[in-house]
């Protein structure tokens, strides 16, 4: 278990140490997000993610968001979720977190996400989702 930690967090860290950027002949171009998936238990009850974006047209200079962000499956069906985000070009920090039920038919979800700095707010977000294809409502056949 303690092997897996630690394999975890050094995939993060040489995904968050990946330059982001190249440049080819007299070309400029950049790689606006970079993604790294870490599935912890072998049946995917815990997953961690981590994501660096760039921004090169909003402020003046170049800006890096964080983020990072987790996800526990209870019996299958219950997911709750907790992440954090760095924003550089605001100078704020935001902190979130989830609740919810998935089925194969529907599943229910509700976040919330405050960001705490000079421009703080609050942000309360509720899904529903109905899968058509998994409810037998809709045929598969063609």
């Amino acid at each position: 278990m303690l092997r897996r930690i630690f394999a975890s967090f050094i995939i993060i860290l040489i995904a968050l140490a990946l330059p982001v950027s190249a440049l080819a002949q007299d070309y400029y171009f950049g790689v606006e997000e970079e993604t790294v998936h870490v599935y912890w238990n072998e049946n995917g009850t815990l997953s961690l993610e981590g994501d660096a974006a760039e921004d090169f047209t909003t402020w003046d200079h170049t800006t890096t968001r964080l983020m990072a962000g987790g996800e526990f499956l209870i019996a299958d069906h219950y997911p709750v979720r907790a992440g954090y985000r760095w924003d550089s070009g605001l100078q704020a920090h935001a902190a979130s977190a989830g609740i919810g039920y998935i089925s194969s038919v529907f599943s229910l979800e509700f976040g919330a996400r405050r960001i705490i700095g000079e421009y703080a707010a609050t942000a309360l977000v509720f899904s529903f989702a109905y899968h058509v294809e998994s409810s037998g409502v809709s045929s598969t056949e063609y």
